[in-house]
């Protein structure tokens, strides 16, 4: 769910409406709720784009398969070796 927040008052703001401005833009249609702002009812546009897409890097899952495997006690280690060393071998 994509939350917008009031310019004036940077409170939450309903999407009530939303435009394609072109193939990955969309122009988001807010209105502020806030009674206590200043543009309380007022409407705002803000836009909303893709920007790339975010995938895991080998390196950065090795990293992180490390650090796991360094928490586990001494006795799950001996294990899980055991066990990637007979999968290799198979």
């Amino acid at each position: 769910m994509t939350k917008v927040y009031c310019p004036a008052c940077n409170e939450p703001a309903p999407v009530y409406s939303r435009s394609a401005k072109a193939e990955t833009v969309d122009a988001l249609y807010c209105r502020c709720v806030n009674a206590d702002c200043e543009k309380h009812t007022h409407t705002f546009v803000a836009l909303q784009s893709f920007s790339h897409w975010v995938e895991p890097r080998a390196a950065a899952l090795q990293l992180n398969m490390m650090h796991l495997f360094d928490q586990l006690p001494a006795a799950d280690k001996a294990d899980m070796l055991q066990q990637l060393q007979a999968s290799a071998g198979a």
